[in-house]
């Protein structure tokens, strides 16, 4: 009996010329792992929207490309930490994907002193909130996010800032 040698399994081209099967499934997993960032990347939007009309006018904001976003329980909270520096103003966007969240963001200082800050709301939308900050002294601020009693799941959560 003699056997024939061919560059095809069953009809799969050779690894040098194509992807195989088995390179695929890294490719799936990846796939199947992003679906669950779609409502992270809602809260992103959701904060980006509520952020354009600061960066538009006679004194626009510069939206930072960072941003910072997770994944929150009701009753808990997080704490930001940032680095800010007085001769700027800040505006910091939290936004979460479900509309029916309440949505709350304070700013502190290193002592945890809660520091005094124009808050912007976005009419009946209060899954988005703004707060608007000149410190007096460049340092580290923290900022707490948090949902208000309203919430009773997790929340996938999106925070950005623009400063002047």
């Amino acid at each position: 009996m003699r056997f024939i040698r061919t560059n095809h399994f069953y009809g799969i081209p050779p690894l040098n010329h194509s992807l195989s099967v088995f390179a695929l499934v890294p490719i799936l997993q990846l796939l199947s792992c992003l679906s669950g960032f779609a409502d992270i990347d809602h809260a992103q939007k959701l904060a980006q929207q509520a952020a354009y009309p600061s960066l538009e006018g006679p004194e626009p904001f510069i939206l930072r490309q960072s941003f910072l976003r997770g994944n929150l329980e009701p009753g808990a909270e997080k704490v930001v930490n940032q680095q800010l520096f007085n001769k700027n103003v800040y505006q910091f966007w939290f936004a979460v994907a479900d509309p029916g969240t309440e949505v709350l963001l304070n700013i502190y200082d290193k002592d945890g002193k809660l520091l005094k800050a124009k808050t912007v709301t976005y009419g009946s939308q209060k899954n988005v909130t703004s707060l608007v900050f000149a410190p007096e002294k460049s340092g580290t601020y923290y900022l707490r996010l948090a949902f208000g009693k309203n919430s009773d799941t997790p929340q996938d959560w999106a925070l950005i800032y623009a400063y002047r």
